[in-house]
């Protein structure tokens, strides 16, 4: 079948004995839209099915401005192309076939013609994308092949139904939204038990929801009994009611029930059943995962109807929040455990134990128990309990160093730090008092009085018996001592004997744990899975400081570059640069960028007949920075230096001594899940280095070249560098730190080649330069900070590296010089360096003048 579509008038054929005709009319000045359906007594011309025209793009057709009328009648594609015309339905359904490794999307609007309630029907196995806002009122068939769905209205009205058969796909958008119901057609495979059938679950058996990317929803019910097999990497929300025993397969991805799913779920290797949904089974394979919620840190209960089984190597994930709320799943009748509980601790106030209720199930576990638990987070220790019926999950704060959470030596001493106890505050002695020196205060004698005197009273004389001294052989009787009288206590209404004392023990309270001299920092990262505390404390260490203070060392080299390239030339000079670096990671370290620019000025005088002396000044500024906004510094320097140039033993010898002081101001950013702080610092730093270069001329060569205007020289240059900066204070939260003064030497060495060729031009001569060079750096090379937190009570300082200075490097610099008049010259030139995991690429011009 042709189908003729043309911007006046447009003709379907809708059977034998119908057709249809669509013109456009102009109508009060404007052009509205007419149709008619005409029906013959005859038999209307049908071309054999050899005959059928394949569409391969829409140009076949026509005008896409005209729509075309769908009615009983198939479209057959064979290409792959998109088409934003109008379509509309008839009265009969309108059918779409998409041959193999074709693709038909329609963007356009997709109706039902004068109220029709027919609807689409999809056959072929290739793919048909519906993606416009579409209002057509009838059912949608998917045969064979794919239906893609994108957004929420690619079915029409609400009320339609989608009916996927056995083998077909049905794909999801990202985002998609499908409030259609959807009626699984084709053969149950289940046995008469209602046990799966291994075949069911084969993929030309079943229907497959496929979502190859981001969340898309299926919220209008499903029924019928056909297998369902959920594809790709995606996430699948279903939001409906199963009512039939649907058999779903979660083969890759995620499928979420959120409501109700009356069938078995069965999750195989690198797949996820989520929701907080009902199942009538759950089986969870080898590497498949179960995870109430969302599995995005939302905690949910799950429940099975019937029966859960996680096989050996299954995952059970749960989510556990500080307040004591985690994932849990409720099972009416049993339960066999095996596998891997994993649980994913949120951030919080965590209490040294909490305890969680994860599995309940009725029906019990048959004396199976989980293999194993785990955290995400290095600071709680997990342990499962089980009784009868339940599956019990505590999380116990452990003593877990924060060192541990660090990866490299840097991040280590970071934790060590953060971890230290406050101090102990020793007691206050008062200090003794010396109580006042008592002064004797005077006092009047008292006047004694005399007692009056008494008359005596006679006294009558007693008669005192005379002892009789006894035998000497009979011994006297010793006098018994004088009897102690006993004391009596009388019984008195106001004297009770008194009741025996029972001594209650009080039971002291537990310690409560001691405080963090970095509480603040502490209680962020304990909270942390391992890589987010090992990002902290890289963040927190000093290494930016250290890595700012090797790169001063480092591009230090643009101040000698400039003198001892200009050094016994003219006699005034001036030398312009520009350069950009990236330095890699290293050693936990992370990477930076630099850019920088400068200017310098000499000036030079003879003394004596082979010897300049000169003298330069220059200011330079840089930019360096990391990745992410993690950290960045400028520095603003000024350079100062004298030179003197001479020939000695037919060599070019150069000196050099040269001071610079640098401006810095750092910033750094903490961001780290919970932990946020934005540090900024301003401090000094100083360099002074001493340099000088050989160059011995090959003139032997020189004079076997057939031009004696090129010249090749071998070169040495050695340099001693030392950069110190000051101690700083950082500006901002609980992680600024007051770092300590510094100092860093090096010594430099450099071998190269250095070949020249000049020639002469109407303005004077010129020349072209190249150089190679290989580099290397000794003494203290690696790069280090002392610094310690500003809040910290014990004032522990922790050591930090940065980036070191690169120890061997090669070099490759291209120049050309060229005489603009007698007293000028101008020369232009590129200058790279190479060393492991670093690059420097860079540009210069020289001005010289004589006056």
């Amino acid at each position: 079948m042709k189908i003729q579509n043309v911007p006046l008038l447009s003709l379907d054929v809708c059977s034998s004995k119908q057709f249809s005709i669509t013109w456009w009319a102009a109508v009060g000045g404007g052009v509205k839209k007419m149709a008619a359906v005409a029906f013959l007594s005859g038999v209307l011309w049908s071309p054999p099915s050899s005959a059928q025209e394949w569409i391969r793009d829409e140009a076949q057709w026509g005008s896409p401005d005209a729509p075309f009328l769908l009615s009983n009648s198939t479209l057959y594609i064979d290409g792959s192309f998109e088409s934003a015309r109008e379509v509309q339905i008839g009265d009969r359904v309108a059918a779409i076939h998409v041959n193999e490794n074709a693709a038909l999307h329609l963007s356009g609007l997709v109706s039902s013609f004068d109220g029709s309630k027919a609807g689409l029907e999809k056959w072929g196995t290739g793919s048909l994308t519906l993606s416009g806002s579409n209002t057509f009122q009838g059912n949608t068939l998917l045969r064979e092949g794919t239906l893609h769905i994108v957004g929420s209205n690619a079915l029409g009205v609400r009320t339609n139904a989608l009916m996927p058969y056995q083998g077909s796909v049905v794909s999801y958008a990202p985002g998609a939204r499908l409030f259609n119901q959807m009626h699984l057609q084709g053969e149950n495979t289940a046995a008469p038990d209602g046990s799966i059938d291994p075949a069911s679950w084969a993929l030309a058996d079943s229907v497959q929801w496929r979502v190859d990317s981001g969340v898309a929803v299926q919220a209008g019910n499903m029924g019928g009994s056909i297998p369902v097999v959920k594809q790709g990497a995606g996430t699948l929300r279903f939001t409906g009611i199963a009512s039939f025993p649907s058999f779903v397969t979660v083969n890759e991805g995620a499928l979420e029930v959120d409501w109700h799913l009356a069938g078995t779920v069965r999750v195989n290797k690198d797949a996820r059943l989520e929701g907080g949904g009902t199942v009538r089974q759950a089986i969870i394979h080898d590497g498949g995962v179960l995870s109430p919620g969302s599995g995005a840190g939302h905690t949910a209960a799950f429940t099975v109807t019937e029966r859960l089984e996680f096989q050996p190597g299954a995952i059970f994930e749960v989510d556990a929040t500080a307040a004591g709320l985690a994932d849990s799943v409720l099972v009416a009748g049993k339960a066999l455990l095996d596998g891997h509980v994993k649980t994913r601790a949120g951030d919080g106030d965590w209490q040294p134990s909490t305890s969680y209720s994860l599995i309940q199930a009725i029906g019990g576990f048959e004396g199976t128990r989980f293999a194993t638990v785990a955290t995400n987070l290095p600071f709680l220790t997990p342990t499962l309990s089980y009784d009868d019926t339940t599956v019990r999950l505590r999380l116990d704060r452990n003593g877990t160093p924060l060192e541990e959470g660090g990866e490299t030596p840097t991040e280590g001493e970071v934790g060590e730090v953060i971890d230290e106890d406050v101090p102990a505050t020793p007691p206050v002695v008062p200090p003794p008092v010396t109580p006042p020196p008592v002064v004797p205060v005077p006092v009047d004698p008292v006047p004694v009085v005399p007692d009056p005197i008494v008359p005596p009273t006679p006294t009558p004389t007693p008669t005192v018996p005379v002892p009789v001294e006894p035998t000497p052989s009979t011994p006297a009787p010793a006098e018994p001592p004088p009897a102690v009288p006993e004391t009596v206590v009388p019984d008195s209404p106001d004297h009770t004997e008194a009741p025996p004392t029972t001594e209650v023990a009080v039971e002291e309270a537990a310690p409560e744990p001691p405080k963090k001299d970095n509480q603040e920092l502490h209680d962020q990262i304990v909270v942390m899975d391992k890589p987010q505390a090992s990002t902290a404390l890289n963040q927190l260490s000093g290494s930016w400081t250290a890595s700012v203070r090797s790169g001063l060392l480092e591009d230090s080299r643009f101040l000698r570059e400039a003198v001892l390239q200009n050094a016994g030339t003219s006699p005034s000079w001036s030398h312009v640069f520009y350069s950009s670096a990236d330095r890699a990671s290293e050693g936990g370290t992370p990477a930076d960028e630099r850019d920088i620019g400068g200017l310098v000025l000499g000036m030079q005088r003879p003394i004596g007949a082979a010897m300049k002396l000169g003298g330069f000044l220059g200011v330079q500024q840089s930019h360096s920075w990391r990745r992410h906004a993690m950290a960045d510094a400028k520095v603003q320097s000024m350079h100062a230096g004298l030179d003197v140039a001479t020939r000695l033993w037919n060599m070019d010898v150069t000196l050099g001594l040269a001071r610079s002081w640098h401006k810095i101001r750092s910033h750094r950013t903490i961001a780290v899940a919970g932990l946020h702080d934005a540090l900024s610092g301003n401090y000094h730093g100083r360099t002074m280095q001493l340099f000088g270069e050989i160059i011995a001329p090959m003139r032997w060569l020189a004079k076997a070249l057939s031009s004696p205007a090129s010249t090749v020289s071998p070169f040495l240059q050695m340099a001693w560098v030392q950069a110190r900066t000051d101690g700083f204070v950082e500006s901002g939260g609980a992680a600024a730190t007051r770092v300590l003064p510094a100092r860093q030497s090096l010594l430099l060495s450099t071998l190269g080649l250095r070949a020249a060729h000049r020639w002469e031009t109407p303005a004077g001569s010129a020349q072209w330069q190249g150089q190679l060079a290989w580099h290397h750096a000794g003494g203290d090379v690696r790069a280090f900070s002392h610094q310690y937190f500003r809040d910290s009570a014990r004032h522990t300082v922790f050591m930090s590296e940065g980036l070191p200075v690169a120890r061997r490097a090669w070099s490759l610099d291209l120049a050309m010089q060229a005489d603009l008049t007698k007293t000028t010259s101008l020369g232009v030139a590129y200058a790279g360096r190479y060393s492991r995991g670093r690059q420097d690429h860079g540009a210069r011009a020289t001005v010289r003048w004589v006056f």
